[in-house]
């Protein structure tokens, strides 16, 4: 049974950082890691509820467990959650049945409206966990609602106490996993000498199928997530899909040798077929705000799509130290001598903000260290951003925009644009739609599949614009073969 995404959701960001409330289309088909992720017509529904009476055997609304501890998880099954707050950190470990999934998913009227006990109040009310902590693979966790910074079904908040520990831990050797709909809370930026992370997968052996979508990732002292060895076989049989998440406010641990990232990928590990798309990546400290680490001696990372994303900080003083670059991965080092970066294409993304002739740490450059081959830069736009050097590791750069940026800006790539004033509607109040008249509309390449609709999922058609957004148009078509050609 295949599972795909709604045909529209919301999305939204906080209105203090000049993000619109807007409507989002799915943007493909999801392969591998959802199939099954319906609710199974024939299994058993579950019943949690916080301070529930009844005889709490979860049998239904009336007499639900009233902590995860409580719950009994059968592989198969659906776990309903009621809003509600649960003190707890729940460690859920079942043995793998085939490919049958463990659902955790939020009380919601479309599923749970005219069960017994029943109240369409446990789905307004956020529930509220302290963290979990999956030792085996084929768990979903989904709050239903929410996107951007608000409305999540569920709140994982890693509270001080749990300064050292992660707010999601998916266990060394275990997959396929969903993550969706949740705002993941650290205990703080800045918080402690602690490491906490939002999502912290370390896994030493090849798997596949991680989802997270949906998810507000922020507040955590280093990384906003950890992810090693994901290996897919193709785009749609995926590593890792990442999509439509705001990960934000991350970094700062006061234990300086425990430094962050908003996304930390691979560490001595092969990492193959990643896809981000549509993420705000925001007000991040560390050594990039997605980052690859050395992949293992003789393996490499590749296949790789990052594109639609907006990248900006709104506090320099605050989020200093983004170096060596926005976009990064490390050179070999030790004995991993032969590690490559492979197949990467990064198309269509923001960049704001990022460094100032003041704020020297911070860097808008995409810098690729280890032996790269056939990586592509394509309809990036970049505006008041510091380039502590121009590019590196692409075997093409090509439509990419900038402006008002500073020291090693990249000049004399091909079909290069260079602004003369701002193409972005209102940037100073980080509103980074592109307006009428500005020199990133109808600049970009044409780029087929599943690159061809913007960050709010609206159809690029036949002349794209350059960076994240499209500008809307009386136009906008899906592109014919015709069109899905070089400009």
């Amino acid at each position: 049974m295949m599972h795909s995404l709604p045909s529209s959701f919301d999305r939204r960001a906080k209105s203090g950082f000049g993000l619109r409330f807007f409507s989002l289309r799915t943007l493909a088909f999801i392969g591998f890691s959802l199939i099954g992720l319906q609710t199974p017509l024939l299994a058993a529904r579950h019943y949690i509820r916080a301070g529930a009476a009844g005889t709490n055997d979860g049998s239904s609304w009336t007499n639900a467990w009233p902590t995860f501890a409580a719950a009994t998880f059968v592989r198969g099954d659906t776990y309903f959650v009621a809003g509600g707050t649960y003190n707890e950190s729940r460690y859920i470990n079942v043995a793998l049945n085939g490919a049958l999934w463990i659902y955790i998913k939020k009380a919601n009227d479309a599923d749970n409206l005219g069960e017994t006990g029943y109240s369409s109040s446990y789905a307004t009310t956020v529930a509220t966990v302290q963290s979990f902590d999956f030792d085996k693979g084929y768990i979903s966790i989904d709050g239903v609602t929410g996107s951007g910074t608000s409305g999540h079904g569920f709140h994982i908040l890693n509270p001080s106490v749990l300064d050292t520990g992660h707010a999601i831990l998916l266990e060394n050797g275990a997959g396929p996993f969903s993550v969706s709909h949740c705002n993941i809370e650290g205990s703080g930026f800045a918080v402690g000498s602690g490491g906490t992370s939002g999502i912290y997968y370390a896994n030493f052996t090849n798997k596949k199928g991680i989802y997270v979508g949906y998810c507000w990732i922020h507040e955590v002292t280093t990384n906003g997530c950890i992810f090693t060895q994901l290996v897919g076989t193709s785009f749609s049989d995926y590593g890792l899909l990442f999509e439509n998440n705001v990960v934000s406010e991350t970094g700062g641990c006061t234990d300086v040798d425990k430094h962050g990232q908003g996304l930390q990928l691979g560490q001595q590990t092969e990492m193959a077929f990643l896809i981000f798309r549509n993420n705000v990546f925001r007000n991040i400290l560390g050594s990039g705000m997605i980052v690859f680490l050395s992949s293992g001696s003789g393996s490499n990372h590749h296949d790789i799509q990052i594109y639609n994303n907006l990248f900006y900080i709104t506090d320099l003083s605050t989020y200093r130290v983004i170096s060596p670059g926005v976009i990064w991965s490390e050179s070999d080092r030790g004995i991993y001598t032969n590690v490559h970066l492979d197949n990467m294409v990064i198309a269509n993304n923001t960049f704001y903000g990022l460094g100032s002739t003041t704020a020297n740490s911070v860097s808008g450059s995409v810098i690729l260290q280890s032996p790269t081959a056939n990586n592509t830069l394509v309809n990036n736009l970049w505006e008041n951003c510091r380039m502590s050097s121009p590019h590196v590791g692409f075997a093409t750069e090509s439509n990419n925009a900038y402006y008002q940026n500073s020291l090693n800006v990249p000049t004399g790539t091909l079909k290069q644009v260079n602004g003369s004033a701002t193409t972005m509607v209102n940037a100073s109040a980080f509103d980074l739609h592109v307006k009428t008249g500005g020199y990133a509309i109808g600049k970009g390449k044409n780029l087929p599949g599943l690159f061809a609709t913007d960050f709010e999922g609206k159809v690029r058609g036949g002349v794209w614009d350059i960076g994240a957004y499209q500008l809307a148009t009386t136009s906008d078509a899906p592109p014919t073969n015709a069109q899905v050609i070089a400009k």
